[in-house]
């Protein structure tokens, strides 16, 4: 889906850009996998925050194990900015093509095949 990492032909990505910063501070929370990346301008700061969902211990696939969902938070910590995102989601290993609709609300959500 987002592979732009692994493929930059094929490979899909979603992309943040804060307007009038420079390049993100990036640190891993504690012994964690949790990336967070702080993108600064002259007077605000958004934090993005990235990690993979995992089942709890009470959920059936059992405890700690992957769900295939990347959870992408994205926090103004401070002042106003200017946030773009891009989505530029290509499932399958862009053998499918995403296709979106709006759901009424201000939202968009995806058709079938499932992402």
């Amino acid at each position: 889906m987002f592979a732009h990492l692994l493929d930059r032909d094929r490979g899909g990505a979603l992309g943040i850009e804060v307007a009038d910063a420079g390049a993100p501070e990036r640190r891993y929370l504690g012994d964690t996998l949790v990336l967070e990346s702080v993108h600064r301008t002259g007077d605000a700061a958004v934090t993005v925050t990235d990690f993979l969902a995992v089942a709890g211990d009470g959920d059936q696939a059992g405890p700690l194990a992957p769900r295939h969902l990347l959870v992408r938070v994205v926090r103004a910590t401070g002042g106003t900015a200017d946030v773009r995102i891009g989505i530029d989601a290509r499932p399958g290993y862009a053998r499918e093509t995403a296709r979106w609709r709006p759901d009424g609300d201000g939202t968009w959500v995806h058709e079938e095949p499932r992402l």
